[in-house]
């Protein structure tokens, strides 16, 4: 267990390496135009921005999902524990 924690580490800390030896060559500029707004951002920043608004919605769809089935899963719940007191009962 304590190695693949040490593992997870050291890919975390490779992965910040990459992003601050990435982020430091910011050549790009993004331009959002929504009249009569105007936004304009790094590249990185929009990226970023990007991967943050995925990990949200995929967040917020498996907690949809996980509402959904609910009523499924505590009904599967109640049939097992019954079966399983029945059992203890014999």
């Amino acid at each position: 267990m304590a190695i693949r924690g040490l593992l997870w580490l050291a890919l975390l800390f490779a992965i910040a390496v990459v992003l601050a030896v990435v982020g430091r060559f910011d050549m790009g500029q993004v331009l959002l135009v929504y009249p009569p707004y105007r936004v304009d951002m790094s590249l990185n920043l929009f990226v970023v921005g990007l991967v943050v608004l995925f990990i949200l919605v995929y967040a917020l769809l498996r907690i949809v999902r996980n509402i959904w089935r609910m009523p499924q899963r505590v009904a599967a719940y109640r049939a097992r524990a019954g079966r399983e007191g029945a059992r203890g009962a014999a």
